[in-house]
């Protein structure tokens, strides 16, 4: 399946091995052990069944198992089916419903973009499904890449998210850029947006330059009315300049990195109202 919470793998892994059980003859050891377990649960004792169940009911309240009906391998296959759909919907809620999964909503949104620049973004994969940037042959490329889909990095909107012993947590329009100090220091403005570092603007030009030598219409996209968000979305769903998005991204983290994460002093904002965010 890929990427499938741990829960619902459990699950799967147990479904799986009914249906194992349900293959082997009546007369072999674990397929008498799993009609013991059978009668257990029908008489509400505990078994393996019975928790099986109590899990089923928990993560997949839907959907329906007893040890009383007649169980087929067939059923269970469906039921595998089902458990998987509900899996998938559960990483999405987790994803839409996260501050942290604003980068990774970009692979399953809808992006305005020009016309002549949709023909390149790829088509929003399945969720729990493996993603081509892990197959990115530079591990500190494919990391960086990782991190920031991942809200795992080192940019302020991030880093100021959680208290310290020092410092209470910082509202999210506080965690400004250690370079300019007037915007949030988050995932677009650093790769996109922030023009008060030399080296930053330089690197970003760069980057531009390099990308127009595989897609020459790629200027459309810095002259259409898509915020930095749905631009830098868009770059991470262009599979054939994945590698140069890759290296852009670690080069921008490693610039960041070079200067001390800012913090607005105290008194502007510790008595505004804490929301988490």
């Amino acid at each position: 399946m890929g990427m499938t919470p741990l829960p619902y793998r459990r699950l799967l892994l147990a479904l799986s091995y009914l249906q194992y059980l349900l293959f082997l003859p009546e007369r072999h050891y674990a397929n008498l052990a799993l009609q013991a377990s059978l009668s257990l649960a029908k008489n509400g004792r505990p078994s393996w069944f019975s928790d099986l169940l109590h899990v089923l009911r928990r993560l997949a309240p839907s959907l329906s198992l007893s040890p009383s009906a007649d169980i087929t391998i067939d059923g269970i296959i469906h039921l595998i089916d089902n458990v998987e759909k509900i899996a998938e919907q559960s990483l999405t809620e987790v994803i839409n419903r996260s501050p942290k999964g604003r980068m990774l909503r970009g692979f399953y949104n809808d992006i305005s973009v020009p016309r002549a620049l949709a023909k390149f973004m790829s088509k929003s994969p399945k969720i729990a499904r493996y993603k081509s940037y892990l197959n990115l042959p530079i591990p500190s490329h494919r990391k960086s890449l990782t991190r920031l889909l991942m809200s795992a990095h080192t940019l302020a909107v991030e880093v100021l998210r959680w208290k310290e012993r020092y410092r209470p947590f910082v509202l999210r329009h506080w965690r400004l850029c250690r370079f300019c100090k007037v915007a949030v220091e988050d995932e677009p403005h650093a790769m996109l947006g922030c023009c008060a570092n030399n080296t930053l603007v330089h690197r970003r030009h760069r980057f531009r330059a390099d990308i127009a030598a595989i897609i020459p219409d790629m200027g459309l996209l810095w002259s259409s009315p898509c915020t930095l968000q749905e631009q830098l979305w868009f770059l991470l769903r262009v599979s054939s300049i994945e590698g140069v998005v890759a290296k852009f991204i670690h080069d921008i983290f490693t610039i960041y990195s070079s200067e001390p994460v800012y913090v607005a002093p105290l008194a502007l904002w510790a008595d505004s109202p804490v929301m988490q965010d």
